[in-house]
């Protein structure tokens, strides 16, 4: 007996999943669904996994039609990818940032004084502008 591909069963059963099968989608998702789940794990965290798992195969099974079913495995990881930075976005961003206003003030007389006091003066010759020439 002649064993089959793992990815050509995958795509057999998107392809028939395309029909609208859902225990050939079923059986797509216990094959795949343990390296998502530990993909995502990695990326976020244990505690959200499950949810962002059920969003990537909710994800998958809107788009079933679209996939090519020899594609399958790139398409469920780059789904995964995306629904972990949208996750990510999410979670990272302030949701409020606090407007704080600022005035800038005017340094006084006596600042600007002693600054120009205390720098020497610059020597005529380093006073010409320097010019570049471009070819």
């Amino acid at each position: 007996m002649r064993e089959t591909d793992p990815y050509e069963h995958l795509a057999h059963l998107v392809a028939q999943a395309q029909t609208g099968d859902r225990n050939a989608f079923e059986e797509a998702y216990r094959l795949t669904a343990q390296a998502q789940f530990f993909s995502i794990a990695a990326k976020t965290n244990a505690e959200v996994a499950p949810d962002l798992l059920q969003e990537v195969y909710l994800t998958v099974w809107k788009n079933i039609a679209k996939i090519r079913p020899r594609s399958f495995v790139g398409y469920l990881n780059t789904v995964t990818h995306n629904v972990c930075l949208r996750h990510y976005e999410r979670t990272s961003r302030p949701r409020e940032i606090p407007h704080r206003r600022t005035t800038w003030k005017r340094p006084s007389a006596t600042r600007s004084t002693k600054l120009g006091q205390s720098t020497p003066p610059i020597p005529p010759l380093s006073r010409t502008p320097a010019t570049s020439r471009h070819c």
